[in-house]
């Protein structure tokens, strides 16, 4: 028998229904605010809550996942772009999120063919830039340069892809194209500094903000395993001279990856200016290690080892410093003043021939200056009054 419901049971259910798509509207709105001032954790709870109140609402559920990516809640959000891969219209973005997942997972194989999928549709910019980065990390290096000179053709702006095309070229044996494209990578970093609001904040919150200041705008943005938004934050740091924030952000990148010369050599370089000379050297020679020829790398950690005293090393750190930049006049004092510290010491240990020839390479150098001059001239002199001895 058929039983009509109540009139009143059936308004207050319409109302009850149209109070909840309200409040999952309103829920939605706040969190699409929340999603472009890039506060991701506080905007996935909007999102879960407006989908708690409209199930319905699949730009939620899209960038629900989105979220959970950017504040790294891999597994869940492995799940839910799992589950948009069954809609045409979702499924090539779900396809370039589950190949970054995989990239972070190193599941090398799986994250080439989703970004090979995703790469068809193009739903961001730097699918391909992705795809040279999961190459490059399983090995593929033919096939990493390919794709990367493809993602610069499309986006020449992009400076990650010319520091992973730099760090494939070198791996292939091609120094002089890898040290032009580690070149264009630094001129380039500041393009990438500009596009995040949440980097803005951070920097305009820099130059009057207390440490607690900072820490609150800024401290957020090292939740990331994102190296490249950690690079931008470590470069902006730096330039305030907030360094010991800095270090903070050129550390988590270095721990993400070891081998990048550049990252090396920036918390090297934040670790000096904050006079932890142990930092400095041990990521300074890092660099070195994974790029021979990188100038200011060399300058550096000749300049630690001088500063350390471990003249043993210092010697022939200098000399390939000053090799690589003949020009930089602080680096070519510090080789004068070490050559001359070995050459006194020779001198009083009876190796005379060696002294003489690290006064040969001295005179090579510019100019010395005038406490340099003077001790030269006395250890010439006490040279040549060896030589007249009987």
């Amino acid at each position: 028998m058929y039983h009509r419901l109540p009139v009143l049971f059936i308004t207050c259910l319409m109302v009850a229904t149209a109070a909840s798509k309200d409040s999952a509207l309103a829920h939605l709105g706040k969190a699409n605010q929340l999603f472009n001032e890039e506060r991701f954790e506080e905007a996935a709870g909007e999102f879960q809550k407006a989908l708690d109140n409209n199930p319905g609402l699949p730009t939620a559920r899209r960038d629900l996942a989105v979220c959970q990516f950017e504040f790294r809640q891999y597994e869940p959000a492995r799940q839910r772009f799992s589950e948009l891969l069954n809609d045409k219209a979702t499924a090539s973005l779900a396809h370039y999120y589950l190949g970054r997942i995989d990239l972070i997972a190193e599941k090398f194989p799986s994250a080439i063919a989703h970004f090979r999928a995703s790469s068809s549709a193009r739903p961001f910019r730097d699918e391909r830039y992705f795809l040279g980065m999961a190459y490059f990390k399983s090995l593929q290096l033919q096939n990493s340069v390919k794709v990367l000179n493809e993602s610069i053709e499309e986006n020449p702006r992009d400076f990650r892809a010319h520091q992973l095309l730099a760090r494939a070229l070198q791996k292939l044996g091609k120094t002089q194209a890898a040290a032009a494209q580690f070149q264009e990578t630094r001129r380039l970093l500041g393009y990438y500094t500009e596009g995040s609001q949440a980097l803005k904040r951070c920097g305009q919150s820099l130059s009057a903000a207390t440490g607690q200041e900072i820490s609150n705008l800024c401290g957020p943005l090292l939740e990331t395993d994102d190296v490249d938004k950690l690079a931008a934050l470590g470069v902006l740091l730096g330039k305030a001279q907030h360094f010991e924030q800095a270090r903070s952000a050129w550390a988590r990148a270095a721990s993400l990856d070891p081998e990048s010369a550049e990252i090396r050599y920036d918390l090297a370089l934040t670790c000096f200016h904050l006079k932890d000379l142990g930092c400095a050297r041990e990521n300074a020679a890092a660099a070195i290690q994974g790029r021979e020829d990188f100038p200011e790398a060399n300058v550096l950690y000749g300049s630690v080892l001088y500063m350390m005293g471990a003249d043993e090393e210092a010697l022939p750190a200098l000399r390939r410093a000053h090799s690589l930049s003949p020009t930089d006049t602080g680096i070519t004092e510090l080789l004068s003043n070490e050559l001359l510290l070995w050459a006194e010491q020779y001198a009083k240990t009876g190796g005379g021939a060696n002294a003489r020839e690290l006064i040969t390479e001295l005179d090579r150098l510019q100019p010395l200056g005038r406490e340099q001059q003077q001790r030269r001239l006395a250890l010439v002199q006490s040279l040549a009054y060896e030589r007249e001895r009987p």
